[in-house]
């Protein structure tokens, strides 16, 4: 009963840091902290295609120059506007092959990262991510196995951290289990389930659609909220959520493979791209789990639990209140494209 009060206790905190920092930082949108997307693609005898997507949230007067040295511009720049992102296109020219990628600010440096992914007229694709303030590239000539597994591991560990809904979701998980097994299996069935669907879009083998997905990611934070407010420990959610856990894990892991999809996977070490990848957003769960513990600890010796623990209602609120709107905006938004 200890440990139930642990863990409960626990997931309050939780809870409410996620709570304040989706109302302080994040401004109540899920994936705003997504990074900037830079592809490019050889066409072959020296001449390449450029194509930058950046979130709307970046400031008009701050979108970077992109910059590859002993390459010269063969167009104008073209630019448009999509309902996620702000889109430049360029052509180059690169008798020498791509060397350095630079990244440059007008006028302050940005704290999103940069995406950068490279299609060889071979067939190959590399990917590097580039953390907020990291500018310069060198560009390999190729990558090795090991390299593709780093950075596909990293990919996924960013991924997790800077998808709010998913931690949200997770947090709701843990505190609907309450007990030591029960966490474990619980987030063991999310974990299988978000696995398999992963594997299964990233390999193209079953398609969905991007816009549902994200807005039954919306409504499965929404759900949990509200079975967290009700408190009816003999419901169905209450007393099995490995069945929650699990059936809204596979469309959680249709959401991480659209990330995936866009990245792309190296065609030359398919598998440790998808299972790097895979093994990075596991990675990115525990180390999210070992911080709030921790920090649980922190508070626990600070005195400071009870005062959580008087917050627990109107921060379980909180939370579905901004899910709802992310479900909303989610749905206004693919239905607007349909």
């Amino acid at each position: 009963m200890r440990f139930m009060d642990y863990c409960l206790r626990l997931a309050t905190l939780t809870i409410f840091i996620l709570s304040v920092y989706l109302s302080v930082v994040s401004s109540v949108h899920a994936h705003e902290s997504r990074p900037l997307f830079l592809e490019v693609t050889d066409k072959g005898t020296g001449s390449y295609h450029t194509l930058l997507k950046i979130p709307p949230g970046l400031d008009g007067n701050n979108h970077p120059e992109i910059i590859f040295q002993q390459c010269q511009k063969e167009k104008e720049k073209l630019q448009f506007t999509r309902t996620d992102s702000i889109v430049y296109m360029q052509s180059l020219q690169c008798l020498e092959g791509l060397t350095t990628l630079e990244i440059n600010y007008p006028n302050y440096q940005s704290p999103l990262s940069t995406l950068v992914r490279i299609k060889r007229i071979s067939g190959e694709i590399q990917t590097k991510l580039l953390n907020p303030g990291e500018s310069t590239w060198e560009i390999p000539r190729g990558e090795t196995p090991f390299a593709i597994f780093l950075s596909y591991c990293q990919m996924g560990i960013f991924h997790i951290w800077e998808g709010v809904d998913h931690l949200l979701f997770l947090v709701c998980l843990v505190f609907i289990a309450g007990a030591g097994k029960r966490i474990f299996i619980t987030i063991t069935g999310f974990t299988i389930a978000h696995s398999l669907t992963l594997t299964l879009s990233a390999l193209q083998w079953v398609k969905l659609s991007v816009g549902p997905v994200e807005a039954v990611i919306a409504l499965s934070v929404v759900f949990l909220a509200r079975e967290i407010a009700r408190s009816r420990a003999e419901s169905l959610t209450w007393s099995y959520p490995i069945l929650v856990s699990s059936s809204f894990g596979l469309l959680h892991g249709f959401g991480f493979a659209s990330v995936l999809n866009e990245i792309g996977l190296p065609q030359t070490e398919l598998l440790n791209g998808l299972l790097s990848f895979n093994l990075g957003v596991e990675l990115g769960q525990l180390v999210f789990i070992g911080v709030m513990l921790a920090l649980y600890r922190v508070v626990t010796n600070l005195g400071y639990v009870q005062i959580f623990r008087k917050l627990e209602r109107p921060v379980i609120y909180g939370v579905g209140i901004t899910a709802s709107y992310w479900l909303f905006e989610r749905s206004a938004r693919f239905m607007a494209l349909s």
